[in-house]
């Protein structure tokens, strides 16, 4: 989550300011909401603790398909132009992309002609393994599961609350993202 915030930031200042001649704050805002959009069926886990086992099965369905995407980001566009349709595309697929390398449980980048999930440098309990990528089926995802260690309700303390490699990319960007913001807004601006 904090990697796509940063996402968010990053996205809005940068492609916003070729539309802008200063990004305006709800811009920044949109973007951070549009980086999220794909974890939204996260707000299930926060809404309904009973499902919280088996969120992983429901979590990266439908809103981890990149190709569902490109309609929405063609109605984005026509409804609202171009910085709010560019805006939207790019952040969705840096999380489709961060969610491929980094946190995120595979993408199934090919969905709807494969059910195979891709994961880029996949950790096991929160460490970068040395197989540089993974793929499975879904009927393979319980022993790809138990393999990493992940898909469990220790998922939070495992990955943002003990050092690791994860940690420090979301905590550093997170940063570095906060830092460009107050930069930008009170300093350049």
């Amino acid at each position: 989550m904090f990697l796509d915030i940063a996402i968010g930031i990053f996205a809005s200042l940068g492609i916003g300011s070729f539309f802008f001649e200063t990004v305006p704050y709800w811009y920044v805002v949109l973007g951070i909401l549009f980086a999220l959009v794909p974890d939204i069926d996260g707000v299930l886990w926060i809404l309904k603790p009973t499902i919280r086992k088996e969120w992983y099965k429901i979590h990266r369905s439908y809103t981890g398909y990149p190709f569902l995407y490109i309609p929405l980001a063609i109605i984005v566009f026509i409804l609202f132009g171009k910085p709010i349709g560019i805006l939207f595309t790019f952040c969705v697929l840096l999380h489709h992309i961060h969610d491929t390398f980094f946190l995120g449980w595979g993408v199934m980048w090919l969905w709807p002609f494969s059910k195979r999930k891709w994961k880029a440098f996949p950790d096991k309990d929160g460490y970068i393994t040395r197989k540089p990528i993974v793929s499975w089926l879904p009927h393979e995802e319980e022993k790809f599961r138990k393999w990493s260690g992940g898909h469990n309700d220790g998922w939070i303390k495992r990955y943002y609350l003990r050092p690791n490699f994860i940690a420090y990319i979301e905590y550093g960007s997170f940063v570095a993202a906060i830092a460009l913001l107050f930069i930008y807004y009170l300093i350049l601006r």
